[in-house]
């Protein structure tokens, strides 16, 4: 009863339920939310915020579309941060869902975005999905050439482990094997300096 009369307090405690993976939880307390905030778009929005986190989570590419495209819809323009994150995430959701037309209005938000945030992360992660969007198309060349772009500048951002992973793969479908490898050590190296298991494990099994 206290969480749900102080929404900030708990939508703060939703969001630390989540990052502690614990999204069932979350999500039964966002839904409690969201049956109180019909009248109230801005609490709407905040809540569909969090329901869109809480279904990347677990894995619910479906729900996370829904829930990103409602948050969308309603949070205001200088939510300009969490409008971003969710540009982002519902980018690469239609990715995953093969919706690869409505890809590109999402990832142009998300830079829009980042660059007026000063988001360098989404921003490069945008761009990665951009070029596998074109690969996915058979646009391959140009997908070589914005990876090219990327993996040249002067960042150790994790997300760019994907595009040198990315650029093994164009060159391996080109049976330029030896730039293939070189591509994929060169992923493997970023991830063990920054530490994520994630990227490194993709790696491994590419």
């Amino acid at each position: 009863a206290v969480l749900l009369a102080r929404s900030p307090l708990g939508l703060g405690y939703a969001w630390a339920l989540m990052f502690s993976g614990r999204y069932q939880e979350a999500a039964a307390l966002l839904a409690r939310f969201e049956a109180a905030a019909q009248s109230d778009p801005q609490l709407m929005g905040q809540v569909a915020n969090a329901q869109a986190f809480a279904a990347r989570g677990s894995g619910d590419n479906r729900r996370l579309i829904e829930k990103s495209e409602q948050a969308l819809a309603l949070l205001p323009e200088s939510e300009a941060s969490s409008r971003c994150l969710l540009a982002l995430n519902l980018g690469l959701a239609y990715w995953h869902e093969g919706r690869l037309q409505k890809v590109w209005p999402a990832l142009d938000e998300t830079e829009a975005l980042a660059t007026q945030t000063g988001n360098h992360y989404a921003r490069l992660t945008a761009q990665v999905f951009r070029a596998r969007t074109l690969a996915s198309q058979g646009l391959l060349r140009q997908a070589e050439q914005l990876l090219h772009k990327l993996v040249q500048q002067k960042t150790d951002a994790p997300i760019l482990a994907l595009a040198h992973y990315d650029l093994a793969c164009i060159y391996q479908e080109w049976t330029e094997d030896e730039q293939a490898w070189a591509h994929l050590e060169q992923g493997l190296e970023i991830c063990l300096r920054s530490g994520n298991r994630e990227f490194q494990n993709a790696g491994l099994l590419q």
